[in-house]
């Protein structure tokens, strides 16, 4: 008795595992990344055409609602549509969540007094259009953005009188106060190219 349950128990094991080995046994050979190796080749297949098709196409950006134009100075509609902005227009500079400056158009700022900042521009940066970023550009923004009718002034202890370019990447920003918020409200401002930059216009075609 006790010989026939060890027999039944050894033939139902093998059972076991001839069905445990057939299973298996049509699976495609490990690639070395967790997939088989078809996979892996389809895998690097569609990656390529999505980059190729990337490269032929124009950035797409869906949004839950209609901004009515893509000026970042006329953007509303909260955080949402202003991060759309970011996508094709920059500040000279952003803040981290400590505090501390993020560079972006600028590379530093030499603070000469309480009322007066020197800003250092990145060079070789250009527009879309293929114009060039220069210091011009910048007074040319910060005045758009202060005397705008239809806006309150984004940097209204700005000194416009007073600010001028030093050299094409440099420019000296003067301000009436001293203002704890400057610093703050400078990363909502994008900077035009002077030369190009048309209200209506831009609007539709950034």
């Amino acid at each position: 008795m006790k010989k026939n349950t060890i027999r039944l128990i050894a033939v139902a094991l093998l059972i076991t595992m001839v069905l445990f080995l057939a299973s298996c046994g049509g699976s495609k050979p490990d690639n070395g990344n967790g997939g088989s190796a078809d996979n892996g080749n389809t895998a690097q297949t569609d990656n390529a055409e999505k980059v190729s098709s990337a490269k032929n196409n124009p950035l797409q950006i869906a949004v839950s609602g209609d901004s009515g134009t893509l000026d970042p100075m006329q953007l509303g509609g909260g955080a949402s549509f202003k991060n759309i902005s970011l996508m094709y227009a920059e500040p000279l500079f952003d803040i981290d969540e400590n505090g501390d400056f993020v560079w972006m158009l600028a590379t530093g700022i030499d603070v000469t007094g309480p009322t007066q900042w020197i800003v250092h521009l990145r060079e070789g940066v250009k527009f879309t259009n293929g114009n060039p970023f220069n210091a011009e550009d910048v007074l040319f923004t910060l005045t758009k953005n202060n005397t705008d009718e239809r806006l309150p002034p984004s940097i209204p202890t700005l000194d416009l009188e007073k600010s001028k370019v030093i050299d094409d990447y440099t420019v000296e920003l003067d301000f009436v106060s001293y203002d704890l918020t400057v610093k703050g409200n400078m990363p909502t401002v994008q900077m035009f190219d002077a030369e190009t930059f048309d209200t209506q216009d831009y609007a539709l075609n950034p």
